[in-house]
């Protein structure tokens, strides 16, 4: 193995996150926002302040071909048909895009930064974005940072069973019981 001495910053040059740093924290980031706000939840947790309540029925579940005549509903509400289905699952479609986006990037970005060392021990071998999707060291960058933002957003959704915090929309009343689902 051979070893390189890399270039020092210049005085007054900011420390700045590679894009391949970066990354894999959008990849966690996009898929938490999918799995807290997207799915209508079909096993409801009795106890969490965010759940449906399992009792009865939730605002969110009406059928927006109810609401076409409404001056007030969106456009895509309004017209019906193709718009309204797309508009119907627009936040996880913008979800997943956005996610495979950032995966996307990573793996460029990871095979960019890859190929640049193996330049400089060398090498002339290079690696394509898919070619480096394929290695151990994305998915270790990528795995490695999903597994800690799973974690908390766990921890989150489990203490806010029994745990609360006055004031704050997210948690339920103070004097709520724990069985207590929903914010209203």
């Amino acid at each position: 193995m051979a070893w390189h001495v890399l270039p020092r910053r210049c005085p007054g040059q900011t420390k700045k996150r590679s894009a391949v740093a970066r990354s894999p924290h959008r990849q966690t980031v996009l898929p938490q926002f999918v799995v807290q706000r997207v799915p209508g939840d079909p096993q409801p947790q009795r106890g969490s302040s965010e759940s449906k309540k399992p009792d009865g029925p939730n605002e969110v579940d009406e059928d927006p071909e109810q609401h076409r005549g409404d001056p007030d509903a969106p456009s895509p509400v309004r017209r019906g048909g193709w718009r309204l289905a797309l508009y119907k699952n627009s936040l996880g479609i913008a979800f997943f895009v956005l996610f495979v986006i950032s995966f996307v990037g990573h793996a460029a970005n990871g095979a960019r930064k890859f190929n640049q060392e193996e330049q400089a021990h060398g090498s002339t071998e290079t690696v394509t974005a898919a070619g480096y999707m394929a290695t151990a060291q994305f998915w270790y960058e990528s795995l490695q940072n999903w597994q800690s933002e799973f974690l908390a957003v766990l921890a989150i959704v489990l203490l806010s069973i029994w745990l609360r915090q006055w004031g704050s929309p997210e948690s339920k009343p103070v004097h709520a019981p724990h069985s207590d689902t929903g914010s209203s």
